[in-house]
């Protein structure tokens, strides 16, 4: 079943995670690490709204990635498919998975 549903995953996705490492001075500079390149996966708008940001309304689109159910995918996780950049907002856990579905929102 696994297999059939990477059928229906026309794009692919790489996944960035903030690794921490100490500065010296007590803090932690976080640096961009990739987690993993070339991921199956199908992206999905779901909804869209207005949000005022800093005295401007900016259009804010909420999207669902589905991956392959083993992808390392985490709760603070950063999504690049085709070209655009996504912040992870939730993992979707199910009973019975045969893929993970994400809930993104657009960053770029």
């Amino acid at each position: 079943m696994e297999e059939t549903a990477q059928t229906v995953m026309p794009d692919v996705c790489q996944i960035e995670r903030a690794i921490g490492t100490e500065d010296g001075q007590g803090g932690l500079d976080e640096t961009p690490d990739i987690v993993a390149t070339n991921i199956p996966c199908r992206l999905t708008s779901r909804t869209g709204r207005e949000a005022d940001a800093g005295g401007t309304i900016r259009p804010v689109v909420q999207w669902m990635l589905t991956v392959p159910r083993d992808t390392p995918v985490e709760s603070a996780d950063t999504v690049s498919v085709d070209g655009r950049t996504f912040s992870v907002v939730a993992l979707m856990d199910s009973s019975y998975q045969i893929a993970k579905r994400v809930q993104l929102t657009s960053i770029s």
